[in-house]
């Protein structure tokens, strides 16, 4: 076993594979064995192979919450989703506020589509803790893919207070400005993202986009006031 582990460690993976096998069978009730053989086997995209060891260590040890967790990774990469769904909601019934899981549910349900139950995850996970600025820049990025820039602006600000200097934090705050038609906070924001990372392309070719946009509302915008000036007076 402790051979196994160094090779896994140097980074000699098939080499380690060989090694957890021949640990099992001279110990063939070994968790950690099976385990580490499940996790090495998953690294090397062996699913179904992986599937087979993680399914001994949860026979051997049912609430093994390490294996619990890479089996629903190792269902998700056999596009299985809806068992690695299964099997979070399994742990939570446990810990309904451990913020590891829901952000795995979370990302595999945005994955199918689901994004109104993925925002419920990370709600779930800002009900424990509303300063989780991860919680609240992924959800910002649903509320946007829902439509729902207002939503979104909310959030982003409130993650943008917990971390400041993002720059992508800026980005999607200004695409989200941009959607709702307030182009000079727009601008702002984006030159805060560049500010912040001089290299996002993105928030360049964002910012240009909207800058032009804004020359456009201002022509048009200064275009009705002129008209309205011109409009002959009528009798009192």
């Amino acid at each position: 076993y402790l051979k196994a582990t160094a090779l896994f460690t140097l980074g000699r993976e098939d080499e380690s594979i060989t090694a957890f096998s021949r640990a099992i069978k001279a110990n063939p009730k070994s968790i950690d064995v099976w385990f580490a053989l499940g996790s090495t086997l998953a690294k090397h995209k062996k699913y179904k192979d992986s599937l087979k060891s993680l399914d001994k260590v949860l026979e051997l040890e049912p609430g093994h919450r390490e294996a619990l967790m890479l089996k629903a990774k190792v269902l998700a990469g056999l596009e299985m989703p809806g068992d690695a769904i299964a099997i979070y909601d399994k742990i939570l019934e446990a810990e309904p506020g451990d913020a590891k899981v829901l952000f795995a549910k979370a990302v595999l349900l945005a994955d199918m589509d689901g994004l109104e139950e993925a925002i419920y995850c990370y709600d779930k996970v800002l009900e424990y803790d509303p300063e989780d600025a991860d919680a609240l820049f992924e959800k910002s990025l649903l509320l946007a893919d829902l439509d729902q820039p207002l939503d979104a602006v909310e959030n982003l600000r409130k993650f943008l207070s917990l971390e400041p200097e993002n720059p992508d934090g800026w980005f999607e705050l200004g695409n989200s400005l941009y959607t709702l038609k307030e182009y000079e906070e727009a601008l702002l924001a984006f030159d805060k993202a560049i500010d912040f990372d001089p290299a996002f392309e993105e928030a360049k070719a964002n910012r240009k986009v909207c800058a032009k946009k804004l020359e456009k509302a201002e022509k048009k915008k200064a275009k009705k006031k002129k008209a309205k000036k011109k409009k002959p007076a009528r009798r009192k």
